[in-house]
């Protein structure tokens, strides 16, 4: 059974760190990237991603890039903003990561 990857794209260290935590808690890899050139130097390595966790306002300095790059890079990964965790706990957070791979899994089919 190959292991579910998530990425986790967002500048704020500490939000990566708590989003790294929260999914390895419910048995999820995950990679983080905080700028555009951390995607460019994980697209090289070809690790599959099943999910991308971000916020709706890509990290500065690349806000304008970061969209056209996720869709040019990872056009078939679905997306969870944070901000569609309404409203925000652990206990939905969870639930929606794995809503959104369930999702993901049938639609492959």
């Amino acid at each position: 059974m190959p292991v579910t990857r998530i990425m986790i794209l967002n500048d704020d260290h500490n939000v990566c760190a708590f989003v790294s935590h929260v999914l390895s808690q419910i048995g999820l890899s995950s990679t983080i990237c905080h700028h555009a050139s951390d995607l460019e130097a994980v697209h090289e390595t070809g690790i599959p991603f099943s999910l991308i966790v971000t916020t709706v306002v890509p990290p500065p300095p690349d806000r304008a890039s970061i969209p056209a790059l996720l869709e040019s890079m990872f056009p078939d990964v679905p997306v969870l903003h944070l901000e569609e965790v309404i409203p925000f706990s652990v206990d939905n957070f969870e639930r929606m990561v794995l809503l959104r791979l369930q999702e993901a899994e049938r639609s492959a089919f």
